[in-house]
């Protein structure tokens, strides 16, 4: 079977009625023994369908992991050409895929009992609206959505994609052993997580038959063989397109798990649509009430898609600056180390809870994603405020894995983060004990620190007062902090951390004494002119 034709605007069924007709055949599916309950979106199709750009932009949406299965067999096949094993022989594919750790990124290490480790990687935020990139279209980097992997150790994100390796692994897919070995290993990642989005080409028909969500993604030819010549920078399509058609139906007779629609999965034409309305399409079907661990679309994409956020970003933002400047007389040095582009961690030190909004008069051509405390959502207005000015919600006091992935989600997307490296509010001049998830993020995303020095904030507002006083109010922007470079697959050790959060507090310390050393010569001057004004 080879992909579905696209449909015509008269074969459309609503998302309603192909959820119901989609449920009646999924009821019918006995769970498989050993198989426990987890809410997963499966997302399958052929070649240039726009699975791991879509898996990837849905996962973002929701706050969870993507996997993308493809890369896996992908691995496994370089693995073999790069030995040389001869490609028809099942038994010795099978033992490579049985011998290799492929890690797909994005997952700590170690949670599966044996060979590889999967790792997941949510996608950048995409878009809406003119100028969005439809399904497929490569992205500012030049590049399209793909998972990070590692074959022993090595990263071969890259080299899995090239023409060699493209050719070979339909047949490399097709041997019982390997796709055994690696079909385990993708069950017991889903089943390990409450929530997943994973893609390929038999996930919903093979791999996870009882997935809540099933989705077959398809487009026509042209366009499919556009998008994969522009994803391997080949100019001629024609090649491509045979290169296609031929995997198809490779991928579509073979006798294990061959490429085919579930009857249960619900088809979407990706055909010039942007990936943010087809996104809003699965969300659209999300079975909230048989799988409530499904979470509601978070406000990752707030400034790009929302009008609601934006309306609200640009007008509390506005009065936030205007306030700050007028009530509390602020002023700035430094804000040329401020990157005009490019995610970067924004450390402040935190001596009042207007902090925030001080920051926000500081930066003011870039948006900001603040990490804020939980118990702010338990008044919801307060909640919406507070997310429309670019926050999210972490609990203190232990490990908010949640709130990390966010944080990293945000710094993927290019944005700007605002993390207070003190954790709660401090009093007095002394910088200690900084919490290490700054220099973690920065080491992991590889993007740079801007510790930031207030001086005065706790005379407008002490910790425990619910009264906000005019005051003297000096801001002192550091130079960037740029995290070493980590080598290509390794993790971020312990002692990277430390270092990394060791430098921050020193410079936050010299900031803080520079920013209260000048808020009180400044008040100093101001008290003279009081007194020396005829």
């Amino acid at each position: 079977m080879t992909a579905l034709p696209p449909r015509g605007p008269g074969d459309r069924k609503s998302s309603h009625e192909q959820v119901q007709a989609a449920s009646a055949v999924q009821d019918s599916v006995e769970k498989r023994p050993g198989e426990k309950s987890s809410c997963v979106v499966a997302i399958d199709g052929p070649s240039g369908a726009g699975k791991s750009t879509l898996a990837a932009a849905l996962a973002y949406r929701l706050g969870c992991e993507w996997l993308d299965t493809g890369a896996m067999y992908r691995a496994v096949t370089l693995a073999a050409l790069e030995r040389g094993d001869d490609l028809e022989d099942g038994a010795v594919i099978a033992e490579i895929a049985a011998k290799s750790t492929i890690e797909v990124e994005g997952v700590k290490a170690g949670l599966l009992d044996k060979g590889p480790t999967l790792r997941s990687r949510p996608g950048p935020s995409v878009p809406a609206g003119p100028g969005a990139k439809t399904v497929g279209e490569r992205s500012q980097e030049g590049s399209s959505v793909r998972s990070r992997v590692l074959l022993d150790g090595r990263d071969v994100s890259v080299r899995i994609r090239e023409k060699d390796v493209n050719e070979a692994v339909s047949q490399v897919a097709s041997h019982a052993g390997v796709r055994e070995e690696l079909v385990r290993r993708q069950r017991e990642w889903a089943e390990a997580r409450p929530v997943s989005v994973v893609e390929g080409r038999d996930i919903a028909s093979a791999v996870l038959p009882q997935a809540t969500l099933k989705i077959f993604l398809t487009a026509d030819s042209q366009e499919r063989a556009r998008r994969r010549a522009e994803e391997m920078g080949a100019t001629d399509t024609s090649e491509v397109a045979h290169d296609i058609k031929r995997r198809d139906e490779l991928d579509s007779t073979r006798r294990l798990s061959p490429l085919a629609r579930d009857p249960s999965a619900i088809v979407i034409n990706t055909t010039n649509r942007s990936v943010s309305d087809v996104v809003d399409e699965i969300v659209a079907m999300l079975p909230y009430d048989t799988c409530p661990s499904f979470p509601k679309p978070l406000p990752d994409s707030w400034p790009e898609r929302d009008p609601y956020y934006t309306i609200g970003y640009r007008l509390c933002r506005s009065i936030a600056i205007g306030a700050a400047r007028a009530w509390f007389h602020i002023e700035i040095s430094g804000q040329e180390n401020l990157p005009s582009k490019g995610p970067f961690i924004l450390a402040p030190v935190h001596r009042s809870n207007i902090d925030f909004l001080l920051i926000a008069a500081a930066v003011r051509r870039r948006k900001l994603r603040y990490m804020v405390k939980d118990q702010v959502w338990k008044v919801p207005m307060l909640g919406k405020l507070v997310s429309s000015l670019g926050g999210f919600p972490v609990h203190r006091g232990a490990v908010d894995r949640k709130a990390l992935k966010q944080a990293e989600l945000a710094l993927k997307a290019g944005q700007v983060l605002v993390l207070f490296p003190e954790g709660n509010r401090r009093s007095g001049n002394l910088v200690e004990d900084l919490h290490e998830g700054a220099a973690f993020l920065a080491l992991r995303e590889g993007v740079p620190i801007v510790p930031v020095g207030i001086g005065g904030s706790e005379r407008a507002m002490p910790k425990g007062s619910k009264w906000i006083r005019p005051a003297v109010i000096q801001l002192v922007v550091g130079e960037p902090i740029f995290p070493p470079s980590l080598p290509q697959g390794s993790r971020v050790s312990r002692s990277a951390i430390q270092a990394l959060t060791a430098e921050t507090a020193s410079r936050l310390q010299q900031l803080l004494d520079s920013a209260e050393n000048r808020a009180q010569a400044r008040r100093s001057r101001s008290q003279v002119e009081r007194i020396t004004r005829p």
